[in-house]
Formats: structure tokens, C-alpha cells, sequence
């Protein structure tokens, strides 16, 4: 088993390139023909991200973001999870000078009392800075002073709106192909190696058509290849086949 990683790596020793330049275009590449061409399965799972609003609040999304289960907050030692509002304004007004116009912070200095949460969330386990984060709980939200938070798709970020605190919380369910990490069969390396040098060329002008329809006769010949490898009927699935029959037919 190999990672993505590992496919971008011999893609750029095949390109004479080790720059950090193209490494997001050529992953892009990697995982378009994990997902599309040889169409695996992407698996998700559900992570933890530590995110740090800047001035007006904005904070991006994790790269293989897919959608949001928990919002929360640190205050105090105690993680109280933020009410989604579609309605608070996008945080995108500047003044004169260029500089982000800034909306005024009302902190609630009730926001430990217990009376105000009566129920709560358990963030899923994780790891933070190698350390292991077991059974984290959240208090509930709703409607409370501890903010809100919006989703900005356009701009692939979250909006937050009168939170006290630097650090918020987020459990979200994540697509693993989105990731260079993504472990895929040591078979399935050549032909997404090899499609990945096809695109990179294919959409370039400066290389000639001959050298663009030979990048693409090899990498139809590395998935044919493949494909031969996934589908050809071994003696172990013959054998495997003989013994769910037999195991599984009536006896007399």
C-alpha cells in the first residue's frame, strides 16, 4: 500500500521538478483519477480541527472538509458549542483605509453558569499536537451568548459572529481522497502516475500534440495493465469460490 504522496513524489522526479510549486496541481491530478478514472471509493471519517479566526472572524475551511457536526468554543476549561446563523452578514466591509471594519464584541460574563446549558456533546477522539484527546464534552448551545458562526461556501470558510474566545472547535466529517494521504494498492500507482503526467501536459501549449498523444497512449496502457491485474481470476478466487459453494450448498 502507497499514499498520494508517494504517487506526486514520482511524478515530480519523472518532471525534473522538486519545487513545492506544482505539488497542489499534480495532487489534484492524483485524486481526480483516484475518485473518476479508476473510481475508488472515498471513505470519510469524522476529525477534529483547532481553528484560529483572524480579525473579522473568518476561518478557512480544513481541506478535506465536507460538512460540520460541532461548533464549539474553549471558555474557561469548559467547550460550549455555537448556534448556526444563516443570517449574520458575511464579514466582507472595509473603511477608508482598506482596513476590515471590525463589529463590537459583547461578551456575556454568564457564560459558565450552569443553569444556562442543560445538555451537552462528546467531540469524537482525536489527536492534538500528538497528544491523545479522548472524551471531549461540549455543552449545548441554541440560543446563547457564547456566539454564532455561519458557513461561507463561496469563499469556502466559516463566519463567526461575537465569540470571546481565539480558538474554536470544529468536528467535521471529512473526505480521506482529498488528502495526499489517501492509501491506495501499490497496482493503482502507475496508472494515476501516469495520468497525472498526461494532464500536466495536456494542458500546456507549449508541448507538441505528438508528445501530448503519447502521454496519453501510456497512461491508457498502465490502466489497461490494471485493470488486467484487478480482474484476472486467480487460483485463490477459484479456490475461495469452491469452498463458499460446497460450504454453503444442502447436504443430504
Amino acid at each position: 500500500m502507497k499514499n498520494l504522496n508517494y504517487v506526486v513524489n514520482l511524478v515530480q522526479m519523472d518532471m525534473r521538478d522538486f519545487s513545492s510549486h506544482n505539488v497542489p496541481f499534480i495532487l489534484q491530478y492524483c485524486i481526480h483519477a483516484y475518485k473518476s478514472e479508476l473510481r475508488f471509493k472515498a471513505d470519510k471519517s469524522v476529525k477534529v480541527a483547532y481553528l484560529k479566526p483572524n480579525s473579522v472572524n473568518n476561518a478557512p475551511f480544513p481541506c478535506d472538509y465536507e460538512y460540520y457536526t460541532k461548533v464549539a468554543i474553549n471558555w474557561g476549561g469548559q467547550y460550549i458549542t455555537l448556534t448556526r446563523n444563516d443570517n449574520i452578514p458575511l464579514q466582507r466591509k472595509f473603511d477608508d483605509c482598506g482596513n476590515p471594519d471590525l463589529p463590537d464584541i459583547i461578551v456575556n460574563e454568564r457564560l459558565l453558569d450552569p443553569f444556562l446549558y442543560s445538555y451537552g456533546y462528546y467531540y469524537a477522539p482525536h489527536y492534538r499536537n500528538g497528544q491523545y484527546v479522548g472524551e471531549m464534552y461540549s455543552m449545548g448551545g441554541g440560543y446563547n451568548e457564547a456566539g454564532y458562526f455561519r458557513e461561507d461556501w463561496e469563499m469556502r470558510q466559516f463566519q463567526f459572529y461575537n465569540i470571546p474566545q481565539d480558538e474554536v472547535v470544529v468536528e467535521y466529517v471529512a473526505d480521506e481522497a482529498a488528502s495526499g494521504d489517501t492509501m491506495i494498492p501499490f497496482a493503482a500507482v502507475e496508472p494515476i502516475r501516469q495520468y497525472a503526467l498526461w494532464q500536466m501536459v495536456e494542458h500546456d501549449r507549449r508541448v507538441p500534440v505528438y508528445d501530448r498523444q503519447r502521454a496519453q497512449d501510456r497512461y491508457r496502457f498502465a490502466l489497461a495493465n490494471y485493470s488486467y491485474i484487478v480482474w484476472t481470476w486467480t487460483a485463490e478466487d477459484y479456490m475461495d469460490a469452491c469452498y463458499a459453494t460446497t460450504k454453503s450448498g444442502p447436504k443430504r
